[in-house]
């Protein structure tokens, strides 16, 4: 982007200065754009300019000149210094938390603000403490070899006494051809154990019967065999071959054991013994020493990976021998407030322009107002791509329709409550850790733990319309207030949910496919209603927001030929007939030849749009199915019919003995079951109805996110 920056820019520049240059007004729901700040300082106030930048944290430094500046080998000489001490802490900080259960407690260093002086503080550190702890960690290594080698060798001294050799220090010598032979070739390793009886008669013919092979009985544990085998050296070759054919590992002494000792398996017990205890010292030092010490390595780290973060913006600067110009993107509400904080680091030497964005858009970052909650969800919608300054920010739509879909999919009071629960165990988490997991499954339960909240409440309340509380629709309608709620005054809701009686469910699938529908028409006609306002505000031409209009009537039109009469229907039959004509006259319009033919894919996309929805009938009725499998397993277990559904008065269980203990037991178990792996597949349909039937109505993301550069400290304070 800052290439195609520099030229705006550039332009920008070369404008006289009593120009004033105007940018586009913000119209609601689009995001913002940023202005572009300019600031010239002498060099000596370069640090202060880059603490100031990091320390504001809305600042985002753009590269404006190509050309490097007058010091870029020595900006270049620092950078690697840092980069090959943030190496050197890195991979001292992973291998001591190989050791360490936690992280000691945090606490902050103080770290010089002077970068020379940063530097001497991390060349000390990795000096003295980097010193002594690779000289625990190599001690630890050669320990561990050895103990290695040693393990080896008392392996094959058992295995050779286990086929019925003498384990002398001759007889292993002579085996491992340590003492080699003009003679015979011995081969000692091991195979699987249904191979030994073949490889024996295979040998018989290879080698005419002038062969020798001893194994042992089988490895319970790996399947294998040990075996020896000693032949011709004339036969050496084909047998080898033949070896290889059968999976054949061979047994290998270390390079270090010298086998002229004498070879006795107490010995090796002993001196195994022996560096076992020296291992557990080294392992408690390390320990002892990383207890006390990580937070310092950590420190370290910190201090030289920021000062690579502004080394990398010093980069960005125009710089010449006596003065620096810093160009960046900033949000027009902070420019007074920045100008101030230059003005007093500077001590009143700087120059602070500001000028409104009035570049080419698709240059200009996306300036997105996150909202503090749900942040989550800002991830769902940046997946896709950021919004660009034509394109309505779907955040605040996403962050309801998202928890809907999946509700409905995963509607059930337990399983519902369950998911909360757990996204808030992971959001009390969160807020406790410094670092949150960026990789594996942790890093999905951290990052969206307030969305599992959210999720885990809208299914919750779904599964108390829909009747369901762990996968048994009879149970809460045993409860008197809900029969009351629900065939009342909310008739309508109850309608659409399953029909209800004193011991049985019979699941009304017509009405959940219509509730699907509705949320496929409220979701599409949501998503062409932006559509047209994007269009209006931000189209070349009138018929680019004519044609989304003719989609709406369209849709609307085809939707009420199924709830009119049949003199009616004709009536609507006529207008989705020329809704559909309008439609690719004016695409055709707005887009010539291929625009008329995607007047076609939009109307064949409405259909399929509105039937890719069935998939939460699809979804919710999965989710009931493996929900109640559990309960109806224990049915068949019983030869009972009492555990499927627990009826009767509210607390009571009037089925029958023990019926409530085996309810709960088929309760637990479908929750252990459905609610990770029913919470994946939901949560995943869920997302293609919000990327694809939502999204593609009027979101593309094509934007440039607004990047600001900042400086999160946990281990350091700066003086």
């Amino acid at each position: 982007m800052s290439n195609l920056a520099t030229t705006s820019v550039n332009k920008a520049e070369s404008m006289d200065k009593g120009v004033v240059t105007q940018r586009a007004k913000k119209d609601w729901g689009f995001p913002d754009y940023p202005g572009l700040v300019k600031i010239i300082a002498p060099m000596e106030y370069k640090r202060n300019i880059v603490r100031e930048i990091e320390k504001v944290g809305y600042i985002e430094p753009i590269e404006i000149d190509p050309r490097p500046g007058v010091d870029q080998l020595e900006l270049e000489n620092r950078r690697n210094t840092f980069e090959s001490l943030k190496s050197d802490f890195q991979v001292i900080v992973t291998k001591l938390r190989t050791y360490l259960k936690d992280d000691p407690p945090r606490q902050k260093l103080t770290v010089p603000s002077i970068e020379l002086e940063v530097q001497k503080f991390a060349n000390k550190v990795k000096d003295e403490k980097g010193t002594e702890v690779e000289s625990l960690f190599k001690q630890e290594t050669e320990i561990q070899k050895e103990l290695s080698d040693l393990r080896t060798v008392l392996s094959l001294l058992q295995k050779i006494e286990a086929v019925g050799l003498e384990s002398d220090s001759e007889t292993v010598s002579t085996l491992t051809s340590k003492v080699q032979s003009n003679y015979t070739k011995v081969f000692i390793g091991s195979v699987f154990g249904e191979q030994i009886k073949t490889l024996n008669s295979i040998m018989i013919d290879l080698t005419d019967g002038a062969f020798v092979l001893r194994y042992s009985d089988e490895d319970k544990k790996t399947g294998e065999v040990f075996f020896i085998l000693i032949c011709l050296a004339s036969d050496e070759e084909v047998v080898e071959l033949k070896l290889k054919e059968f999976n054949y590992q061979p047994f290998k002494i270390p390079e270090n054991i010298e086998l002229t000792q004498t070879l006795d398996a107490k010995s090796f017990e002993s001196e195994i013994s022996i560096l076992e205890n020296k291992l557990e010292v080294i392992l408690d030092e390390i320990k002892s020493f990383g207890d006390s010490n990580l937070n310092l390595f950590l420190s370290a780290l910190e201090a030289c990976d920021i000062e690579t973060q502004r080394i990398a913006l010093e980069n960005k600067m125009k710089r010449t021998k006596t003065n620096i110009v810093v160009w960046g993107w900033i949000p027009p509400e902070n420019v007074n407030s920045f100008t101030t904080k230059v003005d007093e680091v500077s001590k009143g030497s700087a120059i602070v322009e500001y000028k409104e964005a009035a570049f080419d858009k698709k240059y200009v970052p996306s300036l997105t107002r996150d909202k503090k909650y749900l942040p989550p969800v800002r991830g769902l919608v940046s997946s896709f791509g950021h919004p660009s300054h034509e394109e309505i920010d779907p955040f605040p739509l996403v962050a309801i329709l998202f928890p809907v879909f999946f509700g409905i999919m995963f509607a059930d009071v337990v399983d519902g409550l369950v998911l909360a629960l757990i996204g808030y165990i992971f959001v009390r988490k969160k807020r406790k850790k410094d670092v949150i997991p960026t990789e594996g499954f942790s890093a999905y339960l951290y990052g969206g733990a307030e969305l599992l909240v959210w999720m885990g409440l809208v299914s919750a309340f779904m599964g108390l319309v829909f009747g369901s509380f762990g996968g048994d629709e009879t149970i809460l309608w045993s409860v008197p207030v809900l029969p009351q709620i629900f065939g009342g005054g909310w008739r309508w809701l109850y309608s659409i949910v399953p029909a209800h009686g004193a011991e049985e469910v019979s699941r009304n699938y017509v009405n959940i496919l219509i509730l699907s529908i509705v949320m496929a028409a409220i979701t599409i006609l949501l998503g062409l209603v932006i559509k047209v306002y994007q269009k209006r505000k931000y189209g070349h031409s009138k018929y680019e927001y004519y044609a989304p209009i003719a989609q709406i009537t369209l849709f609307l039109g085809a939707g009420l030929i199924f709830f009119t009469s049949s003199f009616v229907q004709y009536f609507f039959m006529a207008v989705v007939g020329l809704a559909l004509f309008f439609l690719i006259y004016f695409e055709a319009k707005a887009h010539g030849f291929d625009g008329a033919m995607q007047g076609v894919e939009h109307f064949i996309g409405l259909l399929s749009n509105t039937l890719s929805f069935s998939r939460l009938l699809a979804m919710n009725t999965v989710h009931f199915v493996l929900r109640i499998l559990p309960y109806i397993f224990l049915d068949l277990f019983l030869q009972s019919h009492t555990v499927n559904h627990y009826v009767g008065e509210w607390g009571q269980n009037v089925v029958g003995s023990g019926s409530l203990t085996w309810w709960i037991v088929g309760l637990i178990i479908g929750t252990i079951i459905v609610v990770p792996v029913e919470t994946v597949f939901s949560s995943l349909q869920a997302l293609r109805l919000t990327w694809v039937e939502f999204y593609g109505k009027f979101y593309s993301g094509n934007g440039v996110p607004f990047s600001p550069y900042s400086v999160k400290r946990l281990y350091t304070v700066e003086e």
